[in-house]
């Protein structure tokens, strides 16, 4: 018999340098991995990641960063 073929995601460049940020999703309750990362900056001035639960799409979840993890955030996305 054949040796199976594995049916793992095949993941790209740029899906596997994305870093993993969990952020808690009101609707869950509980805390989520964040998919779609977009960096924002708050009306005062704080940045902050928004995006969606990687678990349930339609649904979007926010968290505020620290500075540190905000310049961290955006070397890996660019």
């Amino acid at each position: 018999m054949p040796p199976r073929k594995s049916r793992a995601k095949k993941t790209n460049e740029a899906e596997a340098n994305m870093p993993v940020l969990t952020a808690y999703c009101t609707k869950l309750r509980r805390k989520v991995e964040m998919d779609q990362i977009e960096l924002v900056t708050m009306k005062n001035g704080r940045p902050a990641a928004k995006g969606v639960a990687k678990e349930d799409p339609s649904l979007s979840v926010f968290r505020i960063l620290s500075k540190a993890e905000a310049e961290e955030l955006a070397k890996a996305l660019s």
